[in-house]
């Protein structure tokens, strides 16, 4: 089982389709899968891959976006992702914005080190 996973290696539609089939079959049930160049408009095929993921998928969902990632959780945790995110006055100012239907945090580029922190924070918290 697999608790952080990044897609990040092939560009193509196939290739990201298939990584995350296997984040999908491997992720733990409180895991999160991030999606690396998803608005790099170099690579579309990501976002297609990745928008067609998470319209077949059952229970992966959006939580957080930032100029170059798309991060993804279970639905059973990403809200408790995304309370962690928001509740942090350290993180300064983040918006909401709707992915497919699902409440997504917009967290502005020079917040990237500390969100991935709280949330690295809160899988360990998870582990014990």
């Amino acid at each position: 089982p697999v608790r952080f996973l990044s897609v990040d290696g092939g560009h193509l539609y196939q290739h990201v389709e298939n990584d995350l089939r296997l984040a999908e079959r491997t992720l733990t049930a409180d895991g999160i899968i991030a999606v690396d160049d998803f608005f790099n408009v170099g690579w579309v095929d990501i976002s297609f891959a990745t928008y067609d993921f998470l319209r077949r998928a059952t229970g992966i969902i959006p939580f957080a976006v930032t100029a170059q990632k798309l991060y993804l959780a279970p639905a059973t945790v990403a809200q408790s992702y995304r309370t962690a995110l928001h509740g942090r006055t350290d993180l300064g100012h983040v918006e909401t914005v709707q992915i497919l239907g699902n409440q997504v945090l917009w967290l502005r580029q020079a917040l990237l080190k500390k969100a991935y922190e709280v949330l690295r924070n809160v899988l360990e918290s998870r582990a014990m």
